[in-house]
């Protein structure tokens, strides 16, 4: 289109030349596709009112129609041939503004514009959208532990509450007493609860894992056995009970329930047994205590041993918590030997509930 134009302003030059690849004709001269122009209405004469002393020729006329037809479609409605020879063209200068106007107007509106239009609908995203999760079965949390105040010193439990009869094992684990003690237990297909020394767990996880497996409760016996730990202040409290119960994780797994503590000689007070419930543990006393951990009153192992027997079969009762230790303590592996058939024989003998008393 452009090349059109640039055609026109030679043509309007008077050369002869072509326009849109057809040959203008000579100045002066009617080309054969060119008609005599009809009389303007308000003239009468054959060109428009306004035109100066300098009229196009017939060849620049044509050469300017042969534009008009190239660049039409891309014009701009509003100007056209007619438009332009209106304009008073006074001197050849002027002649070539005008054909210049033609150009600008012609590169300008051969320049697709978006005009605006309706709106579209909305479009679908095409990144797929995650659904809103369907509702399922609602999971309920685990709920928190239920504590009560038992029937012992300062909230302590002495019994369990119930019918069984819980034997329990203090200060291990240890080397030699707690690996034949579970083999006892375990012939005989009873659970049994071990409260164990922090320290002692630490050094010997592998028995912590092997009282665990054969299904016995798990009880924090303090970090190193203490008997003032009462008295010591409340930082030491909350450590020594959280590191007992770390060693004993560390052992066994993160998630196992550790709901008892017992305090060494049962040396309860009210902040102690706060403590402990405030780590999720019932603090446990007991009702039987044959005493094997003292042996100056006997006058050798074997009336040792027949002591410890004789104090538990009298005081046993369904209920009862027994209070034993294996931890330098072989001659009470010897009267368990004893003891484990007959007590099985009277009661049913249980681990203290996971779920605490």
């Amino acid at each position: 289109m452009i090349a059109g134009a640039l055609v026109a302003v030679t043509a309007l030059g008077g050369t002869a030349i072509w326009a849109s690849g057809r040959p203008a004709a000579p100045a002066g001269s009617t080309p054969a596709s060119t008609h005599p122009a009809p009389a303007h209405p308000d003239t009468g004469s054959g060109r428009p009112a306004g035109l100066g002393d300098d009229p196009l020729t017939h060849g620049q006329l044509d050469a300017l129609t042969n534009v008009t037809a190239e660049v039409g479609p891309a014009c701009n409605p509003d100007v056209g041939l007619g438009r332009l020879v209106g304009v008073r063209l006074a001197t050849p200068g002027l002649l070539t503004a005008a054909v210049l106007l033609l150009l600008g107007t012609v590169a300008r509106d051969s320049v697709p514009v978006a005009r605006p239009g309706p709106l579209p609908p909305a479009a679908v995203s095409a990144v797929p959208v995650a659904a809103a999760p369907s509702a399922g079965p609602s999971v309920s949390p685990s709920p928190s532990p239920t504590f009560h105040d038992g029937d012992g010193p300062v909230g302590s439990f002495l019994t369990t509450k119930s019918q069984a009869v819980a034997l329990t094992f203090d200060d291990g684990p240890d080397p030699i007493n707690t690996p034949k003690l579970l083999e006892l237990l375990r012939e005989r297909h009873i659970h049994a609860t071990f409260c164990m020394v922090g320290f002692r767990v630490r050094d010997r996880p592998d028995l912590v894992r092997a009282i665990y497996a054969d299904g016995h409760t798990l009880c924090n016996h303090s970090w190193q056995h203490l008997l003032n730990l009462a008295q010591r202040d409340e930082a030491y409290l909350d450590w020594d009970l959280k590191h007992t119960n770390e060693m004993i994780r560390a052992a066994v797994g993160t998630d196992v329930p550790i709901r008892y503590f017992r305090a060494p000689g049962g040396n309860f007070t009210p902040a102690l047994v706060a403590k402990a419930r405030s780590l999720g543990m019932d603090s446990i006393y007991w009702d039987v205590d044959p005493r094997d951990w003292e042996h100056t009153h006997d006058s050798g192992a074997s009336a040792h041993i027949s002591r410890v027997v004789s104090e538990v079969k009298s005081h046993t009762r369904p209920g009862s918590i027994v209070l034993s230790h294996d931890n330098g303590q072989p001659n009470t592996i010897t009267a368990y030997q004893q003891l484990l058939p007959w007590l099985q024989e009277r009661f049913t003998l249980e681990g203290l509930p996971t779920s605490g008393l």
